[in-house]
């Protein structure tokens, strides 16, 4: 219970932080994300469920890191 607690609040945080912080239009794909999710989820497809999760974790962690990457860079 700690650990998933401990997810949570890391997934919370990025939300506040970055998704918010974004024009709605780079918000869509995070949206189109969790539609697809409940769809599988309501279709029962465990497999395409936990495909888009694995996704609507990991492509926002790219998108973070990029835009470290680019704001690094920025201040050389």
């Amino acid at each position: 219970m700690a650990s998933f607690s401990a997810s949570l609040q890391i997934h919370i945080r990025r939300f506040k932080y970055v998704f918010l912080a974004q024009p709605v239009s780079a918000t869509s794909a995070s949206v189109e994300e969790h539609a697809r999710i409940i769809q599988a989820l309501e279709n029962k497809d465990r497999a395409l469920a936990s495909s888009v999760m694995k996704q609507n974790l990991i492509r926002p962690m790219k998108e973070l890191y990029a835009f470290i990457q680019n704001t690094k860079e920025g201040e050389m």
